[in-house]
């Protein structure tokens, strides 16, 4: 029969399949070591595998991993600082060669340093102090990234905000011109909706013989009574007509919309409240 593992091999593994991790220790086996050199650089059997993309809209990070070597580029700057790296290990290289030739020469000569010598010392030293440099700024990248990233972050905040006031500024402009408008919607454009329904129930029970009367009498006075309403920014709750005066003219057509029943009497109401209760009316 199949031996049972020991119960502490057994929670060993797993808790380690609980935890998530891809390299937990098995029974029987060796789990691989990584060490990371770097924040963005991981050494171990990472395998090999393509560079996978990041789902952020700039692309970065993006991870790499060539054998034991696994690279994090954090940022396009990230690369051009790697690329910048290599590209002066090879400068280095080359000087450094250049100024062994130029040496072995000069000990040849059994003479002074010539320009040339001279020359070639300052390059390698300049190469070199760039190379240390880019060196230092690739070992501290990390750091200066997420600095940069939160003044990326910093920079769509503000125009987030920018963005988010142009939006408030409009919609407090909507909605002023929105509450500068209830005054004429009350008190202008219901009560003569209400009008209008009124009058067309009149028309369509009156005789028929009486229609074309009625109508002309109804277009005519309903006619003069829009003439002498006043622009329509006068009923605005800035406008120059008086809270009053609007109350006033709302209050005497639902009046004569709810008193009167007969079509006549509705046209003589209307006259009345176009001719004699609207003069103030007709300058605006």
């Amino acid at each position: 029969p199949a031996q049972t593992p020991p119960a502490t091999t057994m929670t060993t593994t797993t808790t380690s399949l609980e935890s998530g991790s891809s390299c937990s220790r098995m029974p029987g086996g060796n789990a691989p070591r990584r060490h990371a050199l770097l924040s963005w650089m991981v050494c171990g059997r990472t395998g090999c595998f393509c560079l996978q993309r990041s789902t952020t809209p700039s692309g970065f990070p993006r991870i790499a991993g060539c054998g034991c070597v696994q690279v994090t580029f954090l940022s396009p700057e990230h690369v051009t600082l790697i690329l910048g790296f290599f590209v002066g290990l090879v400068l280095t290289a080359l000087e450094m060669l250049s100024l062994l030739e130029h040496l072995a020469e000069a000990e040849e000569r059994h003479g002074s340093k010539s320009g040339a010598e001279i020359a070639a010392i300052v390059g390698f030293t300049e190469i070199a102090v760039s190379l240390l440099c880019v060196s230092i700024v690739l070992i501290r990248f990390e750091d200066i990234d997420t600095v940069q990233q939160l003044e990326r972050e910093v920079k769509q905040l503000s125009k987030q905000n920018e963005e988010v006031e142009q939006q408030r500024d409009q919609m407090k402009t909507f909605w002023s011109n929105a509450q500068n408008l209830t005054e004429l919607w009350l008190y202008r454009t219901v009560p003569r909706l209400d009008l209008y329904k009124e009058l067309q129930s009149q028309l369509l029970d009156a005789p028929q013989e009486d229609f074309l009367v009625n109508i002309s009498g109804a277009n005519q006075w309903l006619e003069d009574l829009e003439g002498r309403l006043g622009s329509l920014e006068a009923w605005r709750n800035d406008g120059a007509l008086k809270p009053e005066d609007k109350k006033h003219f709302g209050r005497a057509i639902n009046k004569l919309c709810c008193q009167e029943h007969e079509f006549s009497d509705i046209l003589a109401k209307l006259e009345d409240v176009t001719t004699r209760q609207m003069e103030h009316m007709v300058a605006l």
